[in-house]
């Protein structure tokens, strides 16, 4: 029992570890989405949107919520969270931060 609840002692770490990183990758790819998407909209109507539905958007990974913050002519702003966890992680007009 003792050599179980050792290797399960290293292994839980390790599963948590990568599913976070899997995770943050998947928000990342969203949010470079929606840059793509709001930089198709500028180059049509010359403005940022604050409207993911008008940039015909909706993420793809399920359990991650996407803000548009701020959007005006000269950039916007938005941040994305999953609920498994506990960063957020931001994009504007010049990319990820």
């Amino acid at each position: 029992m003792a050599i179980v609840g050792i290797l399960a002692a290293i292994a839980i770490p390790q599963f948590v570890a990568y599913r976070n990183k899997a995770i943050q990758h998947n928000v990342n790819s969203e949010l470079q989405y929606l840059l793509t998407a709001e930089q198709t909209y500028f180059s049509k109507h010359n403005i940022y949107s604050t409207n993911l539905e008008s940039l015909d958007f909706v993420p793809a990974t399920q359990g991650i919520t996407i803000e548009i913050i701020s959007a005006d002519q000269n950039c916007f702003e938005a941040v994305a969270v999953h609920e498994h966890l506990i960063d957020t992680i931001s994009v504007d007009c010049n990319g990820l931060k």
